[in-house]
């Protein structure tokens, strides 16, 4: 038995408790986010095995020797691409709602290519989605809109890729052809989810019960929008047209950063290579495509018989510029934020 002094203690204690309430259990740690480190890893493992291939007093003086005549086409190239990628995305916006403000549009594309430079693949659609459903949009719209602006992205780089391999004679080699192939028919599977009702119905199915409940307005509003957009024909001929123009641009923004910096490769290469290195920087394997733009850089543009160096300052010109264009989103970022404040 207890002693009287330790059942008086003992009951206000219990007192005590009941009078706070429960006692809170003690929160776990987070999970460590081991995806960010690989991500990481990959992007450092990347830059280190380039780094062993090229002579880096050669790239720096390819990079301090740019012609600025030709880096300022690049820039003027890279800022035109992402008012282009507005507009297209606007023009499928403006099915579900047709006051969309284009100046909206143009400010998250910026600041999601902003963010983008510090996420894994497929960070920028994200950014997109959340950012336009906070604004008033519905996310199964906003994640609609999204989806069919990135299926026609990569259906027209691949289609590029091909059509650049055949005019420059390239030859898709043996162990990629298959990836290719693979590549295109996921944006076929893609593009009928998205445009045929059936297609969504049975994709639907594979769904987990659970998360499908959650997630079945969200799915009735993508469906609503999807099927506004199917019946707009001319529309989606107009955006795939669009999709095709802002590659050929983004094409020779390549080309004119490689001119400024001396190489003078086939046009036709830039054609073949320059989306595959875009669809490359798009796997979620690495920090904003890090090291992977790089190899890929080395690697495509080294059959052509552009050196290491050379191919490695290429891409870090573009990176550069990459960072210079995206500079508007940061300042839309602050601004939009001293508004709120």
């Amino acid at each position: 038995m207890l002693e009287p002094s330790v059942k008086a203690t003992t009951g206000r204690m219990e007192g005590r408790a009941v009078a706070d309430g429960p006692a809170e259990r003690p929160r776990a740690a987070p999970p460590p986010r081991w995806g960010a480190f690989l991500r990481v890893f990959v992007s450092l493992a990347l830059v280190a095995l380039v780094c062993t291939k090229i002579d880096f007093a050669r790239t720096a003086d390819m990079l301090l020797g740019a012609l600025p005549l030709y880096v300022a086409l690049t820039i003027v190239s890279m800022l035109l691409e992402r008012f282009y990628a507005a507009y297209r995305w606007w023009i499928l916006l403006r099915v579900h709602d047709p006051g969309m403000p284009f100046g909206l549009v143009l400010r998250v594309v910026f600041v999601s290519l902003l963010y983008g430079m510090f996420l894994p693949g497929g960070g920028v659609e994200v950014v997109r989605v959340l950012a336009l459903s906070r604004s008033g949009n519905r996310l199964g719209v906003s994640f609609g809109s999204v989806a069919m602006d990135r299926v026609l992205g990569l259906l027209t780089l691949l289609l590029i890729a091909l059509a650049g391999c055949a005019w420059a004679g390239i030859r898709v080699p043996g162990s990629m052809a298959p990836w290719v192939w693979a590549g295109l028919a996921v944006c076929a599977a893609a593009t009928a989810m998205l445009c045929v009702k059936r297609a969504r119905r049975l994709a639907w199915r594979f769904v987990p019960a659970g998360l499908s409940r959650r997630l079945q307005p969200r799915f009735d509003a993508l469906g609503a929008y999807l099927k506004q957009l199917g019946g707009r024909p001319a529309l989606l001929s107009w955006a795939f047209l669009l999709a095709v123009g802002i590659q050929v641009v983004r094409v020779v923004t390549v080309w004119f950063a490689a001119l400024a910096l001396g190489i003078h490769a086939p046009i036709a290469a830039y054609f073949a290579f320059v989306p595959l290195i875009v669809i490359a920087q798009l796997l979620p394997i690495a920090v904003g495509g890090l090291g992977v733009r790089e190899a890929a850089f080395v690697f495509f543009f080294g059959t052509v018989g552009v050196s290491a160096e050379a191919a490695f300052a290429l891409s870090l010109l573009v990176y550069v510029t990459t960072i210079v264009s995206s500079l508007p989103g940061a300042w839309m970022r602050v601004a939009r934020a001293g508004g709120a404040a």
